[in-house]
């Protein structure tokens, strides 16, 4: 029941996160026949909040997450493999798990939830294997200042726009993993997310519409060269994917429904440490 519960959540995820397109939804209907593995994943890591054009600078916190879904993986290539996971998240990002910055910057507070995707390609040796993959995600964040009332005006506003409400926003990921057994893997991702201030259905859908085409475009010739070069193709599908998900993220960071100019959002970047177990 549990099962179906998440794969139908992320199926529900998989259908609004803007990099789904034809090829993820044969994959997810492809995995669901032919078996899943559940996954359960700690992550540790350091976010950067930035309001672009402000005059401040938010501290940088620390960002404990944990994820519970299901991976498959199928044969490619005789050296190499696909990989599709889904998940469900909840995480927390505050100074007691770590700060750094310089004296007056501002403090932040961050809890949140969702659910996500991945795809990628995973090499096999005899003992170790890597793994190679992007993912985005939808989730729904609450910001607050660190301490009541801050003494910055101007970040007292942007926490007053955002108010008590979970807002929602998008995560892009790109992330390598090396498993040491088949049950246990370690990995290193660097992040960017996006927390809307409000949610504005069609300048947001027309947005995710462009990044979705995309990835549609790169994921299309990845798979080709993938299958040409089985070597070095999961490298080149790997870069290309992560590429395109920086370049989105970079430009929603001026306007958080590019390229239809609505207002600048509060984005995070971070990097995260993570294991995983697979049972």
């Amino acid at each position: 029941m549990f099962k179906k519960f998440i794969l139908l959540a992320v199926l529900a995820s998989v259908c609004v996160t803007p990099a789904a397109n034809a090829q993820s939804q044969a994959t997810f209907e492809k995995t669901l026949k032919s078996g899943v593995r559940p996954f359960l994943e700690v992550d540790y890591g350091m976010m950067s909040p930035q309001f672009k054009g402000s005059s401040f600078d938010f501290e940088s916190i620390g960002l404990l997450e944990f994820k519970l879904g299901y991976a498959a993986r199928d044969s490619a290539t005789t050296t190499a493999f696909s990989l599709w996971e889904s998940y469900l998240f909840v995480g927390f990002a505050n100074s007691g798990l770590g700060s750094s910055g310089s004296e007056g910057d501002v403090g932040s507070e961050f809890n949140r939830f969702g659910g996500g995707q991945r795809f990628g390609y995973g090499y096999q040796g005899q003992k170790m294997g890597l793994d190679l993959f992007t993912q985005d995600a939808i989730n729904w964040t609450k910001v607050s200042a660190a301490d009541d009332g801050t003494a910055d005006p101007e970040a007292q506003a942007i926490f007053d726009r955002y108010g008590s409400q979970y807002r929602f926003g998008q995560i892009m990921e790109s992330t390598v993993r090396v498993r040491v057994t088949p049950s246990v893997s370690f990995q290193a991702g660097l992040e960017g997310s996006i927390v809307y201030p409000r949610y504005v259905f069609w300048p947001w859908l027309g947005s995710a519409a462009i990044y979705s085409a995309a990835q549609t475009v790169v994921e299309y010739f990845g798979d080709e060269i993938v299958e040409s070069s089985p070597g070095i193709g999961p490298v080149l599908y790997w870069l290309l994917k992560s590429g395109v998900s920086a370049g989105y993220y970079l430009a929603s960071r001026d306007d958080m429904n590019w390229p239809f100019g609505r207002e600048t959002p509060i984005t995070m970047q971070s990097f995260k440490l993570a294991a995983t177990f697979r049972f």
